[in-house]
């Protein structure tokens, strides 16, 4: 019988070492080998099974098979009814369909096609011929004749550099004076400066962001001497910008909170600031805060 196909998309560390397996070609008496990628999802696709007692090899299933996308091996073709000629080998399935299964023929069965042919089975003291690779099955020998050799697997390997990148737009608050103890912030009845973060890489990322000190003051959950606070809000009832209604604030500290989970490509994420000021200020120059968004791979 004809290997199975299987593929996957997989994350791979750079500098780890994956096992590659690559499934042997079927000899007379013998299975065709399994071929693996071993990952943190490994991915099998099922050789193909010898002839028994005349009757062709069952391909690779893609039930036996491990990947997102899996087709199975074709079937290899019988022995003749007359006992002369032999099954023509599966064909290996292809990326997008099972192999074409095994003729059956006085003078030999044509192999099966698919990503890789099946041979012709052997007419009367003829040997069957061999699988074309990857994975195609072994044609059956006539009477007087053996069967030929299946053709070895194969791995395919198309990789993408990740890139993880987020944008903020504008990036840039200025929320002037802000009276001891009172806050101002981006809602639209306040600055009307709600930031976008993008996701402007190539895969899905989640979003982080903290809040950090400024050169005079602490950030910290309650508004004190030299101490501020600075919120975020994603969640409320306005629309377009959620928090324009409604809004739910979430003290920043200096250790990263999630943003928003499994941001895709090309998409995102509105999100408002409230900045407290201090109670009393032992500093009277501007104080200039950073807010940093961070994007990791889920």
């Amino acid at each position: 019988g004809g290997g199975a196909y299987a593929s996957n998309t997989l994350r791979l560390t750079p500098g780890n070492s994956y096992t590659i397996t690559i499934g042997s070609g079927g000899t007379p008496g013998n299975n065709g080998g399994d071929t693996t990628f071993a990952a943190p999802t490994s991915v099998i696709a099922k050789g193909g099974s010898m002839a028994v007692a005349g009757i062709g090899g069952a391909g690779g299933t893609a039930t036996a098979s491990t990947g997102v996308t899996k087709f199975s091996g074709g079937t290899g073709g019988n022995l003749s009814s007359n006992g002369r000629g032999g099954g023509g080998g599966g064909g290996s399935a292809t990326s997008t369909a099972n192999g074409g299964g095994g003729g059956v023929a006085n003078n030999g069965g044509t192999g099966g096609t698919g990503q890789g042919a099946g041979g012709a089975g052997g007419g009367s003291n003829t040997n069957g011929g061999n699988g074309v690779v990857p994975g195609g099955g072994a044609g059956g020998g006539g009477t007087g004749g053996t069967s030929g050799t299946g053709a070895a697997g194969q791995v395919i390997l198309t990789y993408t550099t990740s890139i993880i990148s987020v944008t903020v737009a504008d990036g840039s608050i200025t929320y002037g004076i802000v009276p001891g103890g009172s806050n101002a912030s981006t809602v639209a009845s306040s600055l009307n400066d709600t930031q976008l973060a993008t996701n402007d890489g190539n895969i899905t990322e989640d979003i982080n962001i903290r809040g950090n000190d400024s050169a005079g003051w602490s950030i910290a959950g309650t508004a004190g001497s030299n101490q501020y606070v600075h919120s975020f809000c994603k969640t409320g009832s306005g629309s377009p910008d959620p928090c324009d209604t409604s809004p739910t604030w979430v003290p920043l500290t200096t250790s990263y909170q999630s943003l928003v989970l499994g941001l895709t490509v090309s998409s995102s994420q509105r999100f408002d600031l409230q900045l407290t000021a201090p109670t009393s200020s032992s500093t009277t120059s501007s104080q200039s805060v950073n807010v940093t968004i961070q994007a990791v791979a889920p």
